[in-house]
Formats: structure tokens, C-alpha cells, sequence
């Protein structure tokens, strides 16, 4: 009976001690869930103090929202120009009242070049430079070259250009007109017959020997053939015919071709005559067309 006493009150006390340390572990677990900051008298934090310097602070500026991908426009790349290379225009006086022209165009275009009533288009070449030799035909010259919507003007006195009388053929397009001068009663294909074959030399015309033809143009656009002759100072006398001729071809054939003929006076100036030559039809195929009363011969009288 004693043994089962003894027995009774072990369990008892083990019962006991069970219970209080779940007791202790549940007081334990709610202690650790509630927030260790919080003060136990919920007496709220005073807030920091403000510095003075922060009202002086602006709010930051707002984000403009997102480009809708309807409303973006893409841009083509284009190539930044050559700042270095800039378009020059050189001019010189040559022999014959001729001015040297030299234009530097950074790289390979098609130009207009303007000298008073000539106007003719011409190619740079692949580093971009135009060389040609054109008529003074004042002695104040303005010369103009025009490309891509620019243009670059020079000028250069000419001092003999009043020495001189010229006549010209203006058209558009492939070489279709052609300019002679018989000069002094010389036949076709004399020494004194002056055309695109035998155009002579500026050097010759200082001498007072007779004149010379510039071809100014490269047949992509406007072309001129140029008589020049040394009316003041010239050697010989008697009578100088101009003819303009053309040759009836498959690709001019039936058409009319339109041209300007141009002829400085004796007392200075420039007369301009527009032309309109009709072309005969494709059965005269290599015939040759000539127009002899386009302009007024040359009288000079030996000096």
C-alpha cells in the first residue's frame, strides 16, 4: 500500500511540472509575437527635427509618360558633311582674252556654269574638279557655278575682252548644231575654215591671225560652241562666213530642235535670236541641214 502511495504522488508531481512548463512556453511565444519597439505605454515618438536648408528644395520634376510606338518617327542616317573640303572657284586670265576656270567641288556632281548669256552643264570629275577655259565675254567677267541648290560666284578682269567678237550656239541635250567660220574666202576643210574639227588655238588669235572655237558642255544637259576672233587686232582683212549646220540623224530625225544663237556687235553687246530649226523627216537620214542667215557675217578691215 505504501509503494502504491509513493507511486500516486510521483505522477502527481510530474502532472504538475508538465503543466507549469507549458505555461512558461506559451507566456514565452506571445512575449516574442508582439513588436520588442513598442513602448509599453503607446506614448507616440517625437518626429525628427526639419532642417532649414530643405524648404529651399525643390520637388523633383515629373517623368513625361511613355512615346506610344504610333507617334515614333524613325529618321534616315544622314552622312555628316566634310567640313574640311569647302567648294572654290578659281579663276585666271589665259591667252586669246580665255579665263582658266578651276572649281574644286569635294566630290563628283553635275554643275551649271553661267558666264553672262552662256549658260552650260558639266561633270567634275571623281576628286571633285572642273577645269575648263571659257570666253571673256566682258571685261568685267562674272563667272557662276551652280550645284545642288548652291551656287559660287567669282569675278575677274579681262582687259582684252573688248578685243574680241564672238558668236555662239546654245542647245540642250546631245551634240546635235554645229558652228563653222570660213575665214578670208576659205573653203570646207581649209586652213581657214574653223569648226569642232579644226578648232584652232586662243594662241593663234593674239597673233592676229584669225579666231578659234571652245566647245563648253558635256552633253548631259546645256552644251555652246564659241567662235571667238581677235576683231581688234587682227592682221588680215575681208569677210568672215558663219554657218551653223546639222546633220540629220535616226535620233533627230522629224523632230525640231530648239536652240539660241548669240552674237556680240561690232559696238559692243550681245544680240540673242531663239531658234527653231525643224528637222527633216527619217527618210533624209544623213543629210545635212544648214542654217547660213543665222548670223551676220564678219567684215573687218585690216588695221
Amino acid at each position: 500500500m505504501r509503494v502504491l502511495a509513493s507511486l500516486n504522488k510521483r505522477r502527481v508531481f510530474m502532472t504538475c511540472g508538465v503543466l507549469c512548463i507549458a505555461l512558461l512556453c506559451g507566456q514565452v511565444m506571445q512575449s516574442l509575437g508582439s513588436n520588442p519597439m513598442e513602448r509599453v505605454d503607446n506614448t507616440k515618438a517625437k518626429p525628427l527635427p526639419v532642417d532649414p536648408a530643405s524648404n529651399a528644395l525643390r520637388p523633383p520634376p515629373k517623368m513625361p509618360g511613355r512615346v506610344k510606338a504610333a507617334n515614333v518617327v524613325s529618321i534616315k542616317k544622314v552622312s555628316k558633311p566634310d567640313a574640311a573640303c569647302l567648294p572654290q572657284l578659281t579663276l585666271k586670265r589665259a591667252p586669246g582674252a580665255m579665263i582658266d576656270l578651276t572649281f574644286q567641288g569635294c566630290k563628283e556632281r553635275s554643275v551649271v556654269l553661267t558666264h553672262g548669256a552662256v549658260q552650260v552643264t558639266a561633270q567634275t570629275n571623281s576628286a571633285g574638279t572642273l577645269r575648263q577655259s571659257v570666253p571673256a565675254l566682258d571685261q568685267k567677267s562674272v563667272v557662276t557655278v551652280s550645284f545642288d541648290g548652291d551656287a559660287i560666284q567669282s569675278t575677274i578682269e579681262m582687259p582684252d575682252a573688248n578685243l574680241f567678237q564672238h558668236v555662239a550656239i546654245l542647245w540642250q541635250g546631245p551634240q546635235t548644231l554645229q558652228m563653222h567660220a570660213f575665214e578670208f574666202g576659205a573653203k570646207r576643210n581649209q586652213f581657214g575654215h574653223v569648226w569642232a574639227g579644226a578648232p584652232k588655238s586662243p594662241q593663234r588669235a593674239t597673233r592676229g591671225n584669225g579666231g578659234f572655237l571652245t566647245k563648253l558642255g558635256d552633253g548631259s544637259g546645256a552644251s555652246a560652241e564659241i567662235y571667238s576672233f581677235p576683231a581688234g587686232q587682227s592682221q588680215n582683212r575681208g569677210v568672215v562666213r558663219l554657218v551653223v549646220e546639222a546633220d540629220v540623224t535616226p535620233a533627230n530625225c522629224g523632230q525640231q530642235i530648239n536652240a539660241v544663237a548669240l552674237q556680240t556687235g561690232p559696238l559692243g553687246g550681245i544680240d540673242s535670236t531663239e531658234v527653231a530649226l525643224k528637222m527633216p523627216q527619217c527618210e533624209d537620214i544623213g543629210r545635212l541641214v544648214r542654217l547660213q542667215n543665222l548670223f551676220q557675217d564678219m567684215r573687218l578691215a585690216m588695221r
